[in-house]
């Protein structure tokens, strides 16, 4: 057998392949492998389905995160929304629903561009072209408008941020509409702060813990010249002497550890030297940073207060008052007169307090008494025209009414057109004018006193040269008439200059009747003369068939002698002096001119003088009262205030036209008298008057013109009685008080009986008893509680034979006329018309 057989053989003979050792090592070996990969592969499945499992879970909570961040999203208040790079909106949440009123569709369709409003339109496409930087972020204003037309007032915060692979603008925007309105009103607040104190007569400060200076308006400024940054930080110390500055200093103290307002009168010598007087008003303030300050207001009172010295004497209650009322000023809108602010002055002068009217219209709350002068004042303004020292009336909380010198201008806080309104209180002003009266007359008196002397000279050397010559044998009973006839007129001419002279002494109450104004005027040249003097051409122009006016003769009179006056020392140097009359109807539009005028007709007296004219600042404040630009004690300021409130109580109104050096000239109107009755003169006193009977108790303490009265009386018939005094007639009446019909007797009488005890006193006994009261003095001067009580008159001294007659016939005969008792006889022949 070949070897390969042998090998073949071998092999045939030989184990399996399986069967070897080597074969099983590898078989095993195989088998290990097998079964780890089916450990790995076990095991990797489980971890993939572990790995799936977290990543679904994570997944969910991915998903429940971005559900609950879309929540959150569409639950903000604040507009949360995106745009592309034009403007365009890209998402929005619902607060951009609710807050711009359009569906999230219709704004998907919108640009923000479109919504802002117009001014802002071209500012925030800039804004949004260039933001183009990955993590850009901006914060910026803006208005939009929504849906509606509403502007709504936004604060933007954007950036820009990468989404589903683009770039694009997220904001999320604040609505601060609400924010911005409650800014504008604090910015209004501090404005109108700041105007009302810029506007604000009085001096006003505040001064902190240590009395240094942190404000001055421009009113202090004004006062003491310095600038207000001279002021600030420094102390009263740095700029009055010791003494004074130590007297504020204890005031600033007083008004910090107080509960109300301090108020006190403060003297200090100003920049200039002059020692100035004001009324001090200080109270606690504390600032926006808890700083505790001292406000102060200073009114300036040294002409008021130099004024009421001058008077305190002669009127203790002027100077009570005068030294009183701070000026009242309140800030309303323009449109409804609705009250703003108000100080404490205008509270104080209307019962008011600031809680009460701040918010309130003033009509609301009636504070004008004539409403058709508040529309012309405010008609007046409108029209571009000045309200400037108006006398009102203005009624307060408890329906008291006041008189105040009123001015208004229009002004702006902000966007808001508003009315400042400023009141000064002369209530207590004008009732002293009044008591002031007759002192101001018996100076126009003074200075006419040269010449009533020198006409009484004249007078007495006729009455007492005619008398002597009377008293001479030589006199013969033609010559005798003659002299006695120069003596009735030289008393008559006597008696008239007296009426002149009580027409400036008594206390006038308006007594108005058809009054011819040219003849008045006419009247009173003599007397103008004189009081304007020989260097003053005076020259008279009437309109013929001037219609009447209804006045108070005396009243007038006053305006015409005080323009008079008034023009005379205008005139230093001389020059001329013309009135004028004229007729005059106004209509509505020429009517507007004058905040005080209405249409109507009207009696025009013109004024016009050549002297040294006024300017426009001067002629504002004459009719002011206690404002005057003469020398202190040449006059009281009071002559024009009241020629300005005869005229107003007579319904009219006055127009001022001046210029410096170039005259002045007053235009007074009054109304014309619409009744049908004419001007008329005085009766005659030549008509008859009838005599009688009766028995008349005279009592007169002048010998001479008790003798005159009875002599008169008897001459009329009636049975006269006579007493020298009341001491007397008492003494008279227990036995003659039966057929005592009527007593006459002076008012001022000596031993500490007058007329009017007297005239008490038999009263009491016969109330019926006719009384009839006489005096040298008016009616008015005897008393503020003099009443005439039914049955008495009254006989001014001095009087005409057939005037006394006419009163005690008429007095006499009062009851008879009810009675209808039978009538006296006529006078005696002898006696002849009275």
């Amino acid at each position: 057998m070949s070897g390969y057989a042998s090998a073949q053989l071998s092999l045939l003979a030989a184990a399996p392949w399986w069967a070897t050792h080597e074969t099983q090592i590898v078989l095993a070996g195989l088998a290990f492998l097998c079964v780890t990969a089916l450990a790995w592969i076990a095991l990797l499945r489980a971890r993939v389905r572990e790995a799936t499992e977290q990543i679904r879970q994570q997944l969910a909570r991915e998903a429940a995160l971005e559900q609950r961040y879309e929540e959150f999203i569409e639950c903000a208040q604040d507009l949360i929304f995106s745009l592309d790079f034009q403007g365009n909106f890209t998402a929005c949440n619902r607060a951009c629903e609710r807050v711009l009123g359009y569906a999230r569709e219709e704004l998907w369709q919108r640009n923000l561009v479109e919504l802002a409003v117009p001014e802002q339109a071209e500012q925030i496409k800039r804004r949004i072209k260039g933001t183009t930087s990955l993590d850009t972020a901006s914060t910026f204003d803006m208005a939009i408008l929504t849906r509606a037309g509403q502007r709504v007032e936004l604060e933007v915060n954007a950036r820009v941020i990468r989404q589903d692979g683009l770039l694009g603008i997220q904001a999320i925007a604040r609505d601060v509409t609400d924010r911005k309105r409650a800014e504008q009103a604090v910015r209004r607040s501090e404005e109108l702060f700041k105007q009302f104190m810029r506007n604000n007569p009085a001096i006003s400060f505040l001064k902190d813990a240590e009395g240094r200076y942190v404000y001055a308006n421009r009113a202090w400024e004004t006062q003491f010249t310095e600038p207000r940054t001279d002021w600030l930080d420094q102390t009263d110390y740095d700029f009055w002497p010791v003494d004074t500055a130590k007297i504020f200093r204890e005031s600033d103290r007083a008004a910090l550890t107080g509960t109300g307002t301090l108020e006190r009168m403060e003297t200090a010598h100003a920049p200039d030297g002059e020692l100035r007087y004001w009324m001090t008003f200080k109270f606690p303030v504390v600032d926006a940073l808890g700083r505790q300050l001292v406000g102060g207001m200073n009114l300036d009172v040294t002409d008021r207060y130099r004024a009421e010295e001058a008077l305190r004497q002669s009127e203790a209650l002027f100077s009570k008052a005068f030294h009183a009322s701070p000026i009242a000023i309140a800030i309303t809108t323009a449109k409804e007169h609705r009250i703003i602010d108000v100080n404490h002055g205008f509270g104080q002068l209307l019962g008011y307090q600031r809680a009460d009217l701040i918010g309130r219209r003033s009509l609301e709350l009636g504070l004008w008494v004539n409403l058709e002068q508040h529309a012309r004042l405010i008609e007046t303004l409108q029209h571009g025209g000045l309200v400037r020292g108006v006398e009102c009336q203005l009624r307060g909380n408890t329906g008291e009414i006041h008189t105040a010198v009123v001015s208004l201008e229009l002004t702006e806080l902000g966007a808001e057109p508003c009315l400042l309104f400023i009141a000064h209180d002369i209530t207590e002003h004008l009732k002293l004018e009044d008591q002031l009266r007759r002192a101001q007359k018996m100076e126009a008196v003074g200075q006419l006193a040269a010449g009533i002397a020198h006409d009484f000279n004249n007078i007495l050397t006729v009455i007492q040269g005619s008398a002597d010559l009377l008293r001479t044998p030589q006199t013969s009973a033609s010559a005798a008439g003659d002299l006695v006839e120069h003596i009735a007129q030289a008393a008559a001419r006597a008696a008239s200059l007296t009426r002149q002279l009580l027409m400036f002494s008594r206390k006038q109450i308006i007594q108005p009747r058809p009054l011819d104004l040219n003849q008045l005027i006419g009247d009173l040249s003599k007397m103008l003369g004189r009081v304007i003097g020989e260097n003053i051409e005076l020259q008279l122009s009437f309109q013929a068939g001037l219609p009447a006016v209804f006045a108070d003769p005396g009243m007038v009179e006053q305006v015409v002698l005080n323009i008079a006056v008034n023009a005379r020392d205008a005139m230093p140097d001389g020059g001329r002096l013309t009135f004028s009359t004229a007729a005059m109807e106004f209509d509505e539009a020429s009517a507007r001119k004058n905040a005080d005028a209405r249409p109507g007709k009207f009696v025009c007296l013109r004024i016009t003088d050549t002297g040294c004219g006024m300017d426009l600042k001067t002629r504002q404040r004459i009719f002011e009262p206690f404002f005057t630009t003469k020398e202190v004690g040449k006059g009281t300021g009071l002559g024009l205030a009241t020629v300005y409130g005869i005229v107003k109580q007579h319904q009219g109104w006055i127009d001022v036209q001046s210029q410096p050096g170039l005259g002045t000239t007053f235009l007074v109107f009054l109304p014309e008298h619409a009744g049908q009755q004419k001007p008329t003169r005085n009766a005659s006193s030549g008509t008859s008057v009838r005599g009688g009977n009766e028995t008349i108790l005279v009592v007169e303490d002048e010998p001479a013109l008790c003798g005159l009265v009875e002599t008169i009386l008897l001459r009329c018939g009636y049975q006269v009685l006579t007493a020298a005094d009341g001491v007397e007639a008492l003494a008279l009446w227990p036995q003659h008080r039966d057929r005592i019909d009527l007593l006459l007797t002076d008012m001022i009488m000596p031993n500490g009986v007058s007329g009017r005890d007297l005239a008490t006193q038999v009263q009491s006994d016969r109330p019926d008893l006719k009384i009839i009261f006489t005096s040298g003095y008016s009616a008015e001067m005897l008393g503020n509680n003099f009443v005439l009580e039914p049955g008495t008159h009254f006989l001014q001294k001095p009087y005409e034979p057939a005037l006394l007659a006419k009163a005690v016939r008429n007095c006499l005969d009062a009851d008879d006329e009810r009675t209808g008792e039978p009538t006296p006889a006529p006078l005696p022949a002898t006696l002849g018309p009275l």
